[in-house]
């Protein structure tokens, strides 16, 4: 049996509260299986998620603090970007984002590069947050080095029913975590640091915490360069 569940959510970017109405499924269709489309990591790789909007500063602020860090630590982590929108009850549903349908784009553009690009190569993420989104979303595939047929691939992705569903997927992830304040980082599926207006729930981090982050990948990986690259 199917029981269908809904109640209101509040989506945060930057300390204003967007409300939201979230439906969920019970019954059949598990957790594991809103998982498919993201990659999760190998045994010896730590699980790096963020919970985000593209078009909210403090997701553009989280990610350039920690995307670099991240860049350099390649081999011990699988990074994954879920997006917090919102979820319509109607059928077919549909998504509405926080910032709009530009940023509604701007998400189903990551997320089909996600799809499509290596686990480890935040290239294009990187790309992103340096420009407009979703205008720079072609030039920055290119610049993550994808050919152009992976770039028409891609294209017909974000611009099309793939790339929607994508979106759908994840916002559900979300929201069946209940995570609704980007930017929120998970290390190994635990809360590690969130930014909306400002740094909270970071731990023992000090002021430094693209540093904070690496000790605690290096802490948590197993990796058999872990020395070499943790150094």
């Amino acid at each position: 049996m199917k029981v269908w569940l809904s109640f209101l959510l509040a989506a945060v970017c930057g300390g204003t509260r967007y409300v939201r109405h979230s439906v969920h499924q019970k019954g059949f269709r598990t957790l594991q299986q809103e998982k498919s489309n993201l990659r999760w990591p190998s045994s010896s790789a730590i699980a790096v998620e963020f919970f985000v909007m593209s078009k909210c500063p403090d997701a553009k602020l989280c990610e350039e603090t920690f995307l670099p860090v991240l860049q350099d630590l390649t081999e011990l982590v699988t990074v994954n970007f879920t997006y917090i929108a919102d979820v319509t009850r109607e059928e077919p549903a549909s998504v509405r984002c926080m910032h709009g349908p530009e940023e509604c784009m701007g998400n189903s553009q990551r997320l089909c590069v996600q799809r499509a690009g290596n686990a480890t190569d935040l290239r294009f993420a990187k790309c992103q947050d340096s420009g407009t989104i979703p205008g720079n979303g072609k030039a920055c595939a290119v610049a993550a080095g994808f050919t152009a047929a992976e770039l028409e691939d891609l294209e017909a992705c974000w611009s099309g029913a793939l790339g929607q569903a994508l979106l759908r997927e994840s916002a559900k992830r979300a929201s069946a975590l209940s995570v609704t304040t980007s930017c929120t980082l998970q290390v190994g599926n635990k809360d590690f640091c969130i930014h909306d207006g400002g740094w909270r729930n970071c731990g023992s981090c000090g002021s430094d915490k693209a540093a904070c982050l690496k000790a605690k990948v290096c802490e948590l990986s197993g990796h058999a360069r872990k020395s070499e690259l943790c150094a």
